[in-house]
């Protein structure tokens, strides 16, 4: 049904030409997979692609001031209503899903509070980047929220957190499972966010649901898959 929904959405889009501009906003824990697709959609139709990476929190508020955007990747629902209560959504899914876990650089116990006798623990921002948002949501259902004060370092987007455990500015972080493969670190602990960390997408104009339906597909997904996210089933 998935592969039909896809085919649709295609013959019904206005076709572009090679020379029009596709332009994309993701989040940032979706970078390398998504230059990964991005080039493969680019071989294949002869299309460009820009891609702006940013916390779905920023892109989402650009958007609505009036950015240019085909497509929008968000790392969680939030922001997607949030573009949709504003009306300039026209077609969305949820094609991938992700975890969080606490990593790090280096060999460590699980205790939070213990880490933060030692050391700070970095994610990004508890208020508005969905990251952040899914580690508060599972530390307040685990018990363990709010983090001793002066442990938790918040950072604008995922991949600042991610550099800042990748070059031993901190203990340890609260990162996606995606980044945390790619990146060769070692898990301290798994969280359980209460909602599932999903990666919904939208389309943003009739030419984006072109690239929206092949990043949906199975040469699209492809590089999600192996590095770390899973296949959405819906």
């Amino acid at each position: 049904m998935r592969a039909l929904i896809l085919i649709l959405i295609c013959l019904v889009c206005p076709q572009m030409s090679a020379a029009d501009v596709l332009r994309v906003s993701a989040a940032a824990s979706l970078k390398g997979p998504l230059d990964q697709a991005v080039t493969e959609f680019e071989a294949q139709t002869g299309h460009s692609v820009r891609v702006s990476y940013a916390a779905s929190s920023l892109l989402a508020r650009q958007i609505v001031q009036g950015a240019q955007a085909d497509v929008f990747w968000s790392a969680n629902q939030v922001w997607i209503e949030y573009l949709s209560d504003q009306g300039v959504i026209i077609e969305t899914a949820a094609p991938l899903r992700n975890g969080i876990a606490l990593a790090s650089n280096q060999t460590l116990g699980s205790d939070i509070a213990a880490l933060c006798e030692t050391g700070r623990i970095v994610t990004a921002r508890t208020d508005a980047v969905p990251l952040g948002q899914y580690v508060k949501s599972a530390l307040s259902a685990s018990g363990d929220w709010p983090l001793p004060s002066g442990c938790l370092v918040e950072t604008d987007n995922a991949r600042a957190a991610l550099i800042a455990v990748l070059r031993g500015e901190v203990a340890a972080g609260f990162l996606y499972s995606s980044d945390i493969a790619q990146n060769g670190l070692t898990t301290v602990s798994v969280l359980d966010p209460p909602e599932p960390v999903l990666y919904p997408i939208a389309s943003l104009s009739p030419a984006g649901a072109e690239i929206s339906a092949f990043l949906q597909s199975d040469a699209g997904l492809r590089p999600f898959l192996t590095v770390g996210f899973q296949a959405n089933d819906r």
